[in-house]
């Protein structure tokens, strides 16, 4: 039986993917297509949220602005880590078992 039989689901997915493949005419026909989708879904899904998108040189309103806006909570710095080992009496017995499992294997 040959390994890439012309019936069947694969051979039909075989073609869907083959298709662009065929001129770089189809190809940049294939990526134009793929490119709207992918705007009209991003637009679509814009006006779902509710949200108006003002200009990028529009500034809001001071009515705009909710009165009580959160503000962003600063974190403390993280210190440097080290990496310690430690000795194996003070290791976990389960973590031991673990490790002597799948040493074993």
């Amino acid at each position: 039986m040959p390994i890439r039989s012309p019936h069947g689901r694969s051979a039909a997915y075989r073609a869907l993917w083959q298709w662009p493949l065929h001129s770089p005419a189809r190809l940049a026909l294939t990526a134009i297509g793929v490119l709207a989708l992918v705007v009209a879904a991003s637009i679509g899904i814009g006006m779902t949220n509710g949200s108006v998108s003002l200009p990028l040189n529009a500034r809001p309103t001071p009515s705009a602005v909710p009165a009580a806006a959160p503000q962003p909570v600063l974190l403390p710095p993280v210190p440097e880590l080290e990496p310690t080992t430690l000795p194996l009496s003070a290791a976990p017995p389960a973590a031991l078992q673990v490790a002597s499992r799948w040493a074993r294997a």
